[in-house]
């Protein structure tokens, strides 16, 4: 199953917006990679920011996500670029985090 996880798609379902609203009222924001979730349509993961030590995942549903902002582009020495973005994601929802750990 984690191979799954790995191998999840670009994420093209989402499109960001550049209306300002003040999300701050309605959402809670997270950085991260967005990909498509590897099975469920209605879902999305949000890879903590690339790089880090034992980075994790979010799951959200699209439908709580507020915005999306474009933070940056990163790109590593083998050419392979990617983007961070800030997702702001409706207060009071439930979502999933993934966490690695050393036993």
């Amino acid at each position: 199953m984690a191979q799954k996880y790995l191998e999840a798609q670009p994420l093209h379902a989402l499109q960001l917006r550049h209306r300002y609203t003040d999300y701050a009222l309605e959402g809670v924001p997270f950085s991260g990679t967005l990909k498509k979730h590897p099975y469920d349509p209605h879902k999305v993961l949000l890879w903590e920011p690339p790089f880090k030590e034992e980075a994790g995942f979010y799951e959200f549903i699209i439908d709580d996500i507020l915005h999306v902002e474009l933070e940056a582009t990163l790109g590593t020495e083998e050419g392979l670029a990617v983007q961070v973005v800030t997702v702001w994601v409706r207060k009071g929802t439930r979502a999933v985090k993934i966490q690695p750990f050393v036993v």
